[in-house]
């Protein structure tokens, strides 16, 4: 790929002074090596990647090795093409006769490897013999071609009759000196079609090949690269290719440190691939969400900002980075412990190698998914995850500082599945007054923390642990007792966002008070406007499906509500489990279905706005029309990173910021 012109003037300019290391491409999370030529991502561990200083390409914008490079271009000195006669080829008449036929012997020669005619280079003043089994011949001050240095003098006399067009040749390539706008189109248009697998995708896709006659193989569309081809792959997909000034260096006043959860290592062949795609993934729906939603831009920019600068219409001002923890854990469900008995072999066998034959491929997918639950509540392990955390989430912060010293904006954190009980457990471990001696300790302060996905509710409950603000529990709160009946961390407001459909997210606000159990959880909005998503609700989704869904809303109130509760334990009907949630939804609208909504004073709600300056904690996913894709319940679990509605609800909540608690509230209620 090449550079933008902005950054290739940078690289250049750095390379005429010999300074060894640049910041590359969007809002400069990848660094370019000079010294060793070599690009690598800032902020997390990915592939490196080869740099070349162009001089000398082939057709399609690929420029040549540096040592292939070299010797083209002391050739070209040597030659001077530019000075040579135009040559008389002896066979022009023939060729000019007879194209197709002529071309047809060449390739019939490079195939047969026929030799008749064979060439002596020191006879030929426009060839060099780059020393390598190849040739090059120069046409003129720019356009040249490589070939095997073998060839005969038929052969030759063929390569200069067709200049221009010896992209058909076999063996053969043209190339040119210099770079030229439109050479790289091709490459370019490759990486913009390059189709990455979605983590539901994935998922959907390990579930799909438990199922399989041959349930040894993935979907092929998934398995056609290597994890390392296709990582390549996701990062040049990833990232905007036309950098410039204000790309490069965009102003930001909000950094989002996303930790990871349940399922990092889901679908074994793209561990390395799921999370810091889906952190990008994010940055670019935030990106995409915002350039076409003006409500966004007044948050970001103010009411008097002016609407004709570009960056406030382009520039967020949020930087999004993944916090990467799972490959510091030692633990992996395929991989042997490397425990060891006296005669030098492993003592132990890997989770894979005690499965029972039965749906083996089923067993590793739950296990891939729900595998970092168990190792969170083993003491030994949630160590090394906790100490994994801290010391990467405090790494990434003070590297970003060094890299945006003027950087003086707030610092949220994002934890997905297992990731928010990391980083809700971590923000109850800091205390009021930093402690060095704390080993959780973290380097910087937080101001929201979004738990999305999150089975804190249900890990809280099992631990009796009430949640509560640091101005509830008083300055006297030890927060590193882990015998204390409460959970306080330390943020300015706590956020709990998940999708009706997601069977690892619960609640939170009736583990603050349970009388807030009553309430039922506060509905996202839509991320934009009108139907470019979603239809905003199954209202509109027409008079046949209304009446069916009334009658199905019907039937879950009279002879289902009774067969569920006649039901032996955990027999009820996931299905109607899930039918009845979209009935449901119709009484949020208020239509005397299931709820009713009330008004709260502040002094009602002061637990919660303690916690939440917008007086809630727990936030509902909209179910539109094609939600019900996500009816797939686990799907529905990774897919937040994908969500428009949750990227725009998490930008709405980080532009907001906090604010004075309204004097009143309406709450919808479960009745």
């Amino acid at each position: 790929m090449p550079f933008s012109d902005y950054d290739g003037a940078r690289l250049e300019d750095a390379f005429k002074r010999n300074k060894g290391k640049v910041d590359v491409k969007e809002d400069r999370l990848f660094l370019v090596d000079l010294d060793s030529m070599q690009l690598a991502p800032v902020y997390w561990k990915g592939p490196i990647y080869e740099v070349r200083r162009g001089t000398w390409f082939t057709s399609d914008g690929m420029p040549l090795s540096e040592e292939i490079t070299q010797k083209v271009e002391a050739g070209y000195q040597k030659v001077n093409p530019g000075a040579l006669e135009p040559q008389e080829l002896n066979f022009a008449a023939e060729f000019a006769k007879s194209p197709k036929d002529t071309v047809r012997r060449f390739e019939k020669q490079v195939k047969e490897k026929t030799r008749n005619d064979a060439i002596d280079i020191d006879l030929e003043l426009d060839v060099i013999d780059l020393g390598n089994g190849n040739a090059v011949v120069y046409f003129d001050d720019s356009h040249g071609a490589m070939f095997p240095s073998d060839f005969g003098m038929f052969q030759l006399n063929v390569i200069r009759s067709l200049q221009p067009q010896l992209g058909s040749l076999l063996s053969v390539v043209p190339i040119q000196r210099g770079y030229t706008k439109g050479m790289d189109s091709s490459i370019i248009d490759d990486v913009k079609s390059v189709q990455v697998p979605s983590l539901s995708e994935i998922f959907l896709n390990e579930v799909l090949r438990v199922f399989a006659k041959d349930n040894s193989k993935s979907s092929p569309e998934l398995d056609n690269d290597s994890p390392e081809e296709l990582l390549q792959n996701v990062l040049e997909a990833d990232y905007e290719q036309g950098v410039e000034a204000r790309t490069s260096k965009r102003e930001v006043d909000h950094l989002v440190l996303c930790i990871h959860g349940i399922g990092q290592i889901l679908g074994y062949k793209y561990e390395s691939v799921n999370f810091t795609h889906s952190v990008n993934v994010l940055r670019n729906t935030m990106r995409e969400v915002y350039k076409n939603e003006k409500k966004y831009h007044k948050l970001a920019y103010g009411e008097n900002a002016d609407e004709k600068d570009e960056d406030y219409k382009n520039n967020n001002r949020i930087q999004v980075l993944p916090i990467s923890w799972r490959q510091e854990v030692s633990f992996h469900p395929r991989k042997p412990f490397s425990v060891m008995d006296s005669d030098v072999e492993r003592r132990l066998p890997s989770l894979s190698e005690i499965n029972v034959d039965g749906l083996t491929s089923l067993r590793e997918v739950v296990g891939d998914v729900l595998l970092d639950i168990l190792l969170y509540y083993e003491p030994r392990y949630m160590k090394q995850i906790m100490k994994a955390v801290v010391t990467e989430i405090n790494s990434v912060y003070k590297l970003y500082m060094e890299k945006n010293p003027q950087f003086n904006g707030k610092i949220h954190v994002l934890g997905h599945s297992l990731g928010s009980a990391i980083a809700f457990d971590l923000l109850a471990y800091q205390q009021e007054i930093k402690d060095d001696s704390n080993e959780y300790q973290l380097a910087f302060d937080v101001e929201n923390l979004f738990c999305v996905g999150s089975p804190v509710g249900v890990f809280k409950l099992l631990q009796q642990k009430n949640i509560a603000s640091r101005a509830d529990v008083g300055v006297d709160f030890d927060s590193t007792d882990l015998t204390a009946h409460v959970s306080s961390p330390k943020c300015k407001n706590l956020y709990n966002v998940f999708h009706p459909c997601d069977p690892v997210g619960y609640r939170m606000e009736p583990l603050v008070n349970p009388k807030f159990a009553n309430f039922r959880a506060e509905g996202v909005p839509f991320a934009m406007e009108g139907f470019n998503t979603q239809v905003q609700s199954l209202t509109s989704i027409g008079d046949e499906l209304t009446d069916k869904i009334s009658q199905a809303s019907s039937w879950f109130k009279s002879d289902a509500t009774k067969a569920v509760s006649k039901a032996a334990p955990g027999k009820e009907d996931a299905l109607r489990d899930v039918i009845y949630s979209l009935t449901s939804a119709r009484g949020n609208k208020g239509s005397g279905g299931k709820s009713k909504s009330q008004n709260f004073g502040n002094e009602d709600l002061k637990q919660l706005y303690n916690l939440n300056s917008t007086g809630r904690i727990d936030y509902s996913l909209p179910m539109g029309v094609f939600s019900i894709a996500l009816v797939s319940a686990l799907s529905a679990h990774v897919s937040y990173f994908e969500d428009e509605e949750t990227a725009g609800f998490v930008m709405k909540e980080i532009l907001t910021g906090s604010q004075e608690p309204p004097m009143e509230k309406k709450v919808q209620l479960y009745k």
